[in-house]
């Protein structure tokens, strides 16, 4: 997954993006990504036990 889009177009313009993964671990868990809003989100998962 690389992102998640408002998947309607109109007027031949762009769906706006909700949401951008920029970073995962080896398990596939998003460990950062940034909103559509700009904002920025880090995470960090107990290896473990594979939760935050």
């Amino acid at each position: 997954m690389a992102e998640i889009s408002d998947a309607e177009h109109i007027n031949l313009a762009p769906g706006e993006t909700y949401y951008t993964v920029l970073a995962m671990d080896a398990r596939g868990n998003v460990t950062q990504s940034v909103g559509g809003n700009g904002v920025t989100t880090a995470k960090v998962y107990d290896p473990a036990a594979g939760q935050l």
